[in-house]
């Protein structure tokens, strides 16, 4: 019992308390070792997929969306229909006049010739229209400031290409009036006008507007109203697209252009 109580056994008790701790404390750190370096690849991985996916996508997505410029610049080109005027007028004054009012803008086919298609040469166009062209400018003589044709156009430029366009139409007989702004002043349009013998009119809604107003231009003897409705600037925009003037084309064919076509028998025609 002696040797029992000489023996130092809590020197052993405490060696194998310390072993226990060491293993304890090792143990968690020899997991943390092995796991970190398996999972921090892993979710990495994960996000770079995805955001590949992602921006794959986006560009998918970029690939897809076209503008108008670039649908209307891969459309075909249509014929002008007469319906797309008659509604668009209709629809202008919808709120701005009464219904009965509106009732007297109303145009009918009756009062349409045949569009000109996109595929036809304007010249070959308007000897259909117009076979006896050339006796209507011959017998046209006393009427000044009054055309037989009238041409409407979206701009100045438009304007001068079209005028050359139908060169091989006109003849040498035939007198055009240059009805839009540019590099011309109204005073002069004024005199030209009211000194004139014309046989076509071609020229912007705004100063044609202008002209009928003031009296110098007449429709005495019209007989067509030619739309320069399908032609697209540089932005491909109708005349119909760009607000200023399609207010003065409206303005014209309330004040002016229904009365003539629906009393007179004049025809509109859309090129």
């Amino acid at each position: 019992m002696a040797d029992e109580l000489n023996d130092e056994w809590w020197l052993e008790n405490q060696q194998t308390l310390d072993d226990k701790v060491s293993k304890t404390i090792s143990k968690p750190a020899c997991t943390t070792s092995q796991t970190s370096p398996v999972a921090g690849p892993v979710v990495t991985s994960e996000k770079r997929r995805l955001q590949a996916n992602d921006t794959l996508r986006e560009g998918k997505n970029k690939r897809k969306k076209k503008n108008i410029t670039d649908e209307l610049g891969e459309s075909k080109l249509t014929t002008a229909c007469p319906g797309e005027l008659v509604v668009a007028l209709q629809t202008y004054y919808e709120d701005k006049l009464t219904v009965v009012e509106r009732e007297k803008l109303q145009l009918t086919d009756d009062n349409f010739e045949a569009a000109k298609s996109c595929e036809e040469d304007i010249c070959d166009y308007m000897r259909t229209l117009i076979p006896k062209w050339n006796k209507l400018v011959r017998k046209h003589k006393t009427s000044h400031g009054s055309p037989l044709l009238l041409i409407l156009c979206s701009s100045a430029i438009r304007c001068l290409e079209l005028n050359r366009e139908f060169n091989t139409f006109k003849g040498d007989k035939c007198k055009v009036a240059k009805l839009f702004a540019k590099h011309l002043k109204m005073k002069e349009q004024q005199s030209f006008l009211s000194k004139n013998v014309i046989h076509m009119g071609i020229g912007t809604p705004h100063r044609i507007l202008q002209l009928l107003q003031d009296g110098h231009l007449k429709l005495d003897s019209l007989r067509y109203i030619i739309v320069d409705w399908s032609w697209r600037d540089q932005k491909l925009k109708r005349l119909i697209d760009q607000r200023e003037i399609k207010v003065d084309l409206f303005k014209l064919f309330e004040s002016y252009i229904v009365s003539k076509v629906t009393e007179d028998f004049v025809k509109i025609c859309l090129i």
